[in-house]
């Protein structure tokens, strides 16, 4: 697939009078959805002082900013905004890369021209992006090799030396709730203990290579993946921000239980193929729960809204009915509703809904 075919780039300006402007869209014939407010939409892309992403409906935005010097504008710096939308989700490196290479070309050919000559360098850039995405392209496929790497079929697992695992501590924790996993297993390569996350079918079979299997690696952790199936879209995605959320774990920390709602909820996720890169970072409170505050929790409206979302939740959620959370651990929000995944999910529906809010 040419993905430059799936895609659009704009370029917006920032106007002190009008405020955000929409210079060039290219393709022309783009149609932004009639639910987007293009104005706030504009604006986010102006403000994107880092490599940004967000969803609009079914297509997904990639942005950054610019500023570039006009010699008779001397007092502050132009300020442009470049986004990609696609109808395809792509890697946020490669849109990264993307979307730098096309920053680079416009500060190489406008900062420091007067406006109209940069802004005529900028139209003519945005026009012709689908080359620097053929440019990142090959750029990338130079490298793969070194990202093939990263994802290794675990052939060795079988003849893994019996001394070694004797010197590892090994925790086995079922699950009836996998739908794309096996199995997978956390090495703690400081703390040398083993994990492991088995599907309950197959827990008598833990110890073997049962589906196709994957494996990545941190500093300290190695994560290997069973998989039922074929990998699903953003596996490799998925295992990494998994594992650069343990990362942030204390060295002396073993939590289990968080692990096993981690991998339930990132194989709900897969499932039903579910935005990976949006929701996983959710997993962040519940792993790290002893670090967040709850600011605000509002027990009226929770339950003005008890029976709409006892619908959806099911009637467990009673629980936090005239609960007072303010001002306590997000810890405590688990200890009412459990360290499960069903409580991190109803964590996120609240968050949504501005029913709690965590510092």
């Amino acid at each position: 697939m040419d993905q430059g075919k799936n895609t659009t780039a704009l370029l917006v300006e920032f106007d002190s009078t009008k405020g955000p402007v929409l210079r060039k869209k290219q393709p022309m014939n783009y149609e932004f959805p009639q639910n987007l407010e293009l104005e706030q939409f504009l604006m986010w892309i102006i403000r994107a002082s880092e490599f940004s992403v967000r969803k609009i409906e079914k297509q997904t935005v990639y942005a950054k900013n610019i500023a570039l010097r006009d010699p008779n504008f001397a007092r502050k710096k132009r300020q442009f905004g470049i986004a990609l939308i696609t109808k395809t989700t792509i890697e946020l490196d490669e849109a990264e890369l993307i979307l730098d290479r096309i920053i680079d070309h416009c500060k190489k050919d406008g900062d420091g021209k007067p406006y109209f000559k940069m802004l005529s360098g900028l139209l003519q850039t945005i026009g012709s992006f689908p080359t620097y995405i053929t440019v990142v392209k090959e750029n990338l496929l130079k490298k793969s090799k070194t990202k093939q790497k990263q994802m290794l079929l675990l052939e060795e697992e079988e003849n893994t030396d019996v001394n070694d695992i004797s010197q590892e501590k090994q925790f086995l924790l079922m699950s009836s709730k996998l739908r794309v996993f096996n199995k997978v297993t956390l090495i703690d390569k400081e703390n040398k203990t083993k994990t492991i996350v088995s599907l309950v079918e197959g827990f008598s079979k833990v110890n073997d290579l049962v589906g196709r299997q994957f494996a990545w690696e941190s500093s300290r952790y190695t994560i290997l993946v069973d998989l039922q199936y074929d990998a699903p879209k953003g596996l490799e995605r998925g295992a990494d921000i998994l594992l650069r959320i343990f990362e942030t774990l204390p060295a002396n920390k073993i939590f289990n239980e968080r692990l096993l709602v981690a991998v339930e909820f990132l194989d709900r996720l897969f499932d039903e193929k579910v935005d990976i890169e949006y929701y996983l970072p959710f997993l962040q409170y519940l792993v790290s729960m002893d670090n967040f505050t709850i600011t605000e929790f509002k027990t009226e409206i929770f339950d003005e809204q008890y029976e709409k979302m006892k619908e959806t939740h099911g009637d467990w959620i009673y629980c936090l009915k005239n609960v007072e959370l303010d001002g306590k651990k997000l810890s405590e929000f688990f200890k009412v509703v459990g360290v499960k995944r069903e409580g991190l999910e109803l964590l996120i529906d609240l968050l949504f809904v501005k029913l709690i809010a965590i510092f």
